[in-house]
């Protein structure tokens, strides 16, 4: 096992822990030094990368044959919070649907076999999740899906308005609810030691 990570925080966080690991990133990783993989785990990682196609390329290169590749990415097709300012980052240089992420993995010499799309809980971050194995050839030169684009128009359109007069008014609801139990809870408990210190008195 091992893991890459790139900032020198959340590598103390792994050294503490006991997980090895290595500073860096994912194309600075030649197989030559490494060798090479059963699995590759990349939870919120695809979405950070300006070019995909050279992650998934490093990835085929450090998988062993038949080797499995599992991809956690934001749902474009269930965004969280704002769009506008939140789920559109500048961080997330790329965004997936489950059409346009298997494509790219299959022409990227990935044979998806599994696809978990989450839940519907607008509360907290839909994820979609895909399982995929080394095939043994690289697939057409060509990533099209067909009507995909106006596909993900739509549903950002949609859930725009439906942030804007349903969601997000109950998002700032729910915000305020629980800032007040924690600021509660800070008020509470100073008074409540007082309290039982008269009581002891």
């Amino acid at each position: 096992m091992l893991g890459i990570e790139p900032s020198p925080d959340f590598c103390r966080v792994l050294a503490e822990t006991g997980l090895p690991h290595l500073r860096g990133t994912l194309v600075e990783m030649p197989p030559a030094t490494h060798g090479t993989f059963d699995i590759i785990f990349m939870s919120h990682v695809l979405e950070h990368f300006y070019e995909p196609k050279e992650a998934l390329q490093q990835c085929r290169a450090l998988l062993a044959a038949g080797g499995i590749l599992a991809v956690e990415v934001p749902k474009i097709l269930k965004p969280f919070r704002s769009l506008d300012h939140y789920f559109l980052r500048y961080v997330h240089s790329s965004n997936f649907s489950p059409r346009t992420l298997q494509a790219l993995l299959a022409k990227h010499g990935f044979r998806s076999l599994h696809t978990d799309e989450a839940g519907g809980d607008w509360r907290v971050p839909q994820n979609l999740f895909v399982i995929a194995e080394k095939h043994s050839e690289v697939g057409s030169k060509c990533l099209s899906v067909p009507g995909e684009a106006d596909r993900v128009l739509r549903a950002l359109l949609n859930y725009r308005r439906k942030w804007r007069w349903r969601l997000g008014p109950k998002w700032h609801a729910r915000g305020l609810v629980l800032a007040t139990r924690r600021l509660a809870g800070r008020l509470g408990r100073p008074i409540k030691r007082r309290l039982m210190g008269l009581g002891g008195e």
